[in-house]
């Protein structure tokens, strides 16, 4: 049986947080998990955020730190990370599952953008990133055609899904990435929603890069002007991603330029989210896949 963070004494993590780093805390609180376990952290002082990224994800989450300490050393909006007393951007915390990676960042007092309005100025800050990622010269995970398409794949055949419907996405996840794969390589955040940036005074604050690669840049856009609801696709939804996109491009162009290829593949990945996240969350939280949700998705994909 998985080891529950949830039900983690917050007493033990806020004892090794104490030995680890130059700081009291005075609360704690649980907020939410995905990839990592997410808490706040409050003082007199300050307040602050806690990702414990789970065992399977240790390089992603010091991948993710080193982007962030990148980011911040040439004057990028994203959260700033506060050093442990051996001046490490992050720790090791032990548990009955297995070795967690920590680490603390500054609470960011700003709002979620309303993408709607807000989208050209996001479109230029993005292009932005994607120039300055152009000179990190660390070590970065590559991501490929297995995390995007074949997690989702074996999952399906470990759940004994209709063989039939898994050859359909199986083949199309096959053609969708063969049209990716003419799109120019770079670095992505990798999951780049408005959930995942704050708004403040004028610029947008970015953090949760455990998804990050060097892949295509264009997952990135995609991923924003993506507009279509997740369980229920309609023909309207692809002038409203198009529109989306034609605003966020008019500030991103400002930066950078995107090749015809990539603003087709806008709509390849798409779809090819939907076989990516699925996999993602399925993995993390261990859950299983209820075969009307598989039935809803297959429909989605293929249409």
């Amino acid at each position: 049986m998985a080891y529950d963070m949830n039900s983690l004494d917050l007493m033990s993590i806020k004892n090794q947080l104490e030995k680890t780093y130059d700081f009291k805390i005075d609360d704690i609180k649980y907020i939410r998990s995905m990839i990592g376990h997410v808490y706040t952290l409050e003082n007199e002082k300050h307040k602050f955020i806690l990702k414990l990224n789970r065992p399977n994800n240790k390089i992603s989450a010091i991948q993710a730190t080193e982007i962030i300490e990148y980011l911040n050393e040439n004057d990028y909006p994203v959260v700033e990370l506060v050093k442990t007393r051996n001046n490490e951007n992050y720790f090791d915390f032990n548990t009955e599952e297995g070795k967690y990676i920590g680490f603390v960042y500054y609470y960011v007092e700003g709002k979620e953008p309303n993408i709607e309005k807000e989208v050209k100025q996001i479109g230029q800050q993005v292009g932005l990133f994607h120039n300055l990622m152009k000179g990190y010269e660390k070590p970065i995970i590559h991501r490929s055609k297995e995390f995007y398409i074949d997690r989702f794949i074996k999952i399906l055949i470990k759940s004994d899904y209709d063989k039939n419907k898994i050859e359909e996405l199986n083949g199309y996840g096959k053609e969708l990435w063969g049209k990716m794969e003419k799109s120019e390589n770079g670095v992505c955040h990798g999951d780049l929603h408005s959930g995942n940036m704050f708004q403040k005074n004028g610029k947008y604050i970015l953090f949760d890069f455990d998804t990050s690669s060097y892949s295509f840049p264009v997952i990135d856009v995609a991923t924003l002007c993506d507009t279509a609801n997740f369980n229920n696709l309609i023909e309207k939804d692809f002038d409203k991603i198009m529109k989306r996109f034609e605003s966020f491009y008019s500030g991103y162009i400002k930066e950078r330029t995107l090749e015809y290829e990539d603003i087709k593949n806008i709509f390849s990945f798409i779809p090819i989210r939907h076989y990516e996240l699925i996999a993602t969350i399925t993995i993390n939280q261990k859950s299983g896949l209820q075969k009307e949700f598989l039935d809803q998705q297959h429909e989605w994909i293929l249409k």
